[in-house]
C-alpha cells in the first residue's frame, strides 16, 4: 500500500485512492491517508505516519495469531518501522545524489566546452601573429594548429605555459 501511494505520487503527482475490505486493510487505509495528509514528499524525507506502525502490529499479531509457534523478534511493527525509514532515507539519499551527478556532469561539460573555445582562439591569435616564413617560427613552433586544437584542454594550458 505504502509502494502503490509512492508510486503513484511520484509517477503522476497525485495519490490513488482505494478502501480496504477487512479491519487489517482498514487501518492501513486509515495509515495511507494519515500520510496523504502529511504529504508523500515528506514521506521520502523519513516522516511518515505512525498509524503504518499500527497497521504492521495489526497484520504481526493476525500473523502470530494464525501460527502456532512464537513470531521471532524480527517480525515486529517497531523493527519494520526502522527499516522502513532506513530504506527510505537510503532511496531518499540515491535520488539525490543521481540528481547531482546528472546536473554537475552537465556543468563541468559545458565549462569544459566554454573553457576550450577560450584556449582555442588563444592559439589561433598566437599562430595569427606569427608568420610561417620567419625561421624561428618554425624551429619554436613545432606543432600545428590542428595538433594541438586535438590536445586535451590540459595540453593545450601547458603549451600555452611553454609558447604564449
Amino acid at each position: 500500500m505504502i509502494l502503490l501511494g509512492l508510486r503513484s505520487v511520484l509517477c503522476h503527482g497525485n495519490p490513488i485512492v482505494f478502501c480496504g475490505e477487512s479491519a487489517q486493510e482498514e487501518i492501513a487505509f486509515k495509515a495511507y491517508c494519515d500520510q496523504e495528509e502529511i504529504g508523500w514528499n515528506h514521506f521520502l524525507l523519513g516522516k511518515i505516519s505512525l498509524k503504518w506502525k499500527v497497521a504492521m502490529g495489526s497484520h504481526y499479531t493476525q500473523l502470530a495469531a494464525a501460527s502456532d509457534d512464537k513470531l521471532p523478534p524480527h517480525l515486529s511493527a517497531k523493527v519494520w518501522t526502522k527499516k522502513l525509514l532506513c530504506h527510505v532515507l537510503h532511496i531518499s539519499l540515491n535520488l539525490w545524489q543521481i540528481r547531482n551527478e546528472c546536473h554537475h556532469a552537465m556543468k563541468e561539460d559545458s565549462d569544459y566546452q566554454a573553457d576550450r573555445e577560450k584556449l582555442l582562439n588563444k592559439i589561433k591569435v598566437i599562430f595569427n601573429k606569427r608568420h610561417p616564413s620567419i625561421q624561428a617560427f618554425r624551429t619554436l613552433f613545432t606543432n600545428t594548429y590542428h595538433s594541438l586544437a586535438s590536445l586535451p584542454n590540459s595540453g593545450i594550458w601547458n603549451w600555452l605555459k611553454l609558447y604564449g
